[in-house]
């Protein structure tokens, strides 16, 4: 019988292992484009670890995030909040639907209709028991309304200006913060990407 090592998983035949499998995994790693990758991914994990006072944490004055049903929101907002209550919380949202940021000046869930917009990603109404409602009210310290215009211009000004493809959503995040830069004129803001899923009928607009 071999004694080299046996690896199985769920259910799939067991696969013998070379004896130097281990040594030939420790050469590759250290192949410079390896070895770059291992560093990149241990400072993502830096950035998303729960310390006490997290680097990003502490730089962060304000954050613009876009809102549609509140689950990106809420769930960002929680995290700052419980690390930095100080930390102010931005909801972005496009004017032709506006169910949540509605719905927290409202102090309930609205049953609205919305209008069509490029920010599919935040477009459409909210359960009626979600539990994102909660969640976004107690931690959004301001709310925004952008409109097609400004959703268009500020994905423009990531594209040509920072070369950066971005979706709708991204786009009335940053939206937002140009509509209330000046408030926040010297204090630290971070505006949150939330994705580069854009179609083709979207970019054909933006670039228009």
């Amino acid at each position: 019988m071999s004694d080299r090592p046996i690896i199985a998983t769920n259910g799939v035949s067991a696969v013998p292992l070379p004896r130097d499998a281990a040594v030939l995994d420790f050469i590759a790693l250290l192949k410079p484009r390896v070895m770059s990758l291992v560093v990149f991914t241990a400072f993502v994990g830096l950035l998303v670890a729960p310390v006490t006072v997290h680097p990003f944490i502490a730089f962060c004055a304000v954050i613009f995030i876009a809102l549609g049903g509140g689950g990106l929101l809420g769930g960002v907002g929680a995290y700052l909040k419980a690390c930095r209550p100080d930390i102010e919380v931005v909801a972005c949202s496009p004017a032709n639907s506006c169910v949540m940021h509605d719905s927290i000046a409202a102090g309930h869930i609205l049953d609205q209709p919305s209008l069509p917009t490029l920010s599919d990603g935040t477009a459409g109404g909210v359960e009626a028991d979600s539990i994102t409602f909660e969640l976004c009210r107690d931690v959004v310290d301001h709310r925004v309304l952008v409109d097609e215009s400004q959703i268009v211009e500020a994905m423009r000004i990531l594209l040509f200006q920072e070369h950066t493809m971005v979706e709708g959503a991204a786009g009335v995040a940053l939206a937002g913060y140009l509509a209330m830069q000046e408030r926040f004129r010297g204090r630290r803001a971070v505006v949150l990407l939330c994705g580069a899923n854009a179609s083709e009928a979207v970019l054909r607009e933006v670039m228009s």
